[in-house]
């Protein structure tokens, strides 16, 4: 570390103010004025604080107020417990402190016990760890724009995308809030198990304890689900399906919000967890064939809300590529209307008619997926820039 000239000045000062300490013949007027000094000496910048100032102030005033040898006099007794609670009350206050605070203390205790370490041996018993009058600040994480290959800070992160693809697991069994349906096979059932893939983006807005605290959206789109295979009337056809055995397959989309939780596991491994909210939809099939023998009109398209908790953990080569994994539980609720084939709603009677019923059903889901972040698609800078033109 290279000192600046005033801070130089600064320590010659205080050296020379100890030294006049020590020696007994000097004057106790020349003890203030060298005291003086060191409270008075400038540093290098306007607005910074001379950590000596105060207590050089308090002992050039006690020098003022003195008698020759009157500090020579006190008992060494006395001045031992006095030294003794002093050191026990800087540990205290040292042990919860910063980097800078802890450095103001000592300074401030090496200059008010400094002149007895040499003539008092119980003092010398104890070390004394001398601070720089300046401490450096606190360095600022690296970006990880200019520095791709450098260690990765996920807490200081701002800004990320991410691909997402993966593995669901989750079927709805519908029903009818009256139970007017049959506990029976014929129950329609969205079936939402496969694969998705889809994307999202987090923004991390503020920093806690060495985490990042942010929000996220997400999209994805299930390319694997299946509609219901259920048999009823519709016109005179006695026997109409809503999708053909070779046409089952269909689609399915989810959407939402959240809040994350994201740090650093070790150096290269992160860390993530939260929770989403969010709305999910079965796509329809191309034609909708009406309803009974009256041929009613109705929407079998499944939407409603589903939620999930997430956490996972993320490998990064480069600070700005990443490959992770995570593992999510969550729960769903989906309205639809369906076309209740009449043996369905009153398995007795031949001639209940098949009749629209408004649905809905809730389901349990469970997940696996996969994530990557491609370079050059996130940006870090440390939260404390953020008063800084331009963010």
């Amino acid at each position: 570390m290279t000192l600046a000239p005033e801070e130089v000045e600064l320590l010659k000062a205080l050296k020379g103010a100890r030294k006049l300490d020590r020696d007994a013949t000097v004057p106790p007027a020349a003890k203030a004025e060298a005291w003086a000094k060191v409270a008075a000496q400038p540093l290098t910048k306007p607005d910074a604080q001379n950590p000596l100032k105060a207590s050089a102030e308090q002992r050039a005033a006690m020098w003022r107020g003195s008698r020759p040898r009157a500090r020579g006099e006190a008992p060494r007794s006395r001045r031992q417990d006095r030294f003794l609670a002093d050191r026990k009350k800087l540990d205290e206050l040292s042990a919860p402190a910063d980097e800078a605070r802890r450095a103001s203390l000592e300074a401030s205790f090496l200059s008010a016990y400094g002149p007895f370490e040499a003539g008092d041996h119980h003092l010398g018993r104890v070390k004394l760890t001398p601070a720089p009058a300046l401490p450096p600040p606190p360095a600022g994480h690296p970006s990880p724009v200019m520095d791709p290959t450098g260690i990765p800070v996920v807490r200081a992160q701002r800004f990320v995308l991410k691909g997402d693809f993966g593995a669901h697991v989750q079927s709805f069994s519908v029903d009818t809030g009256d139970d007017l349906m049959e506990d029976r096979p014929s129950k329609p059932t969205y079936d939402l198990s496969g694969f998705y893939a889809g994307g999202q983006a987090a923004a991390n807005v503020a920093e806690q304890s060495g985490f990042a605290i942010g929000v996220l959206g997400y999209g994805r789109y299930h390319v694997t689900t299946s509609a219901p295979d259920s048999t009823f009337t519709s016109g005179d056809d006695d026997a109409v399906t809503l999708t053909p055995p070779d046409d089952r397959s269909t689609g399915a989309f989810a959407v939402g919000l959240g809040a994350r939780l994201g740090g650093n596991i070790t150096e290269r491994i992160g860390m993530t967890l939260g929770l989403t909210a969010g709305y999910l939809q079965f796509m329809p099939p191309a034609e909708i064939p009406g309803c009974g023998e009256a041929q009613s009109e109705w929407s079998p398209t499944l939407h409603g809300f589903q939620g999930e908790l997430f956490v996972g953990a993320e490998f990064y080569p480069l600070a700005l590529l990443s490959f992770g994994v995570s593992g999510r539980v969550g729960f769903g609720h989906v309205e639809s209307q369906w076309c209740v084939p009449g043996g369905a709603i009153d398995p007795t009677s031949t001639t209940t008619p098949d009749t629209v019923l408004d649905v809905s059903a809730d389901s349990f889901s469970v997940g696996a997926q996969g994530e990557d972040r491609p370079a050059l698609l996130s940006a870090g800078e440390p939260f404390e820039r953020d008063a800084a033109p331009g963010g």
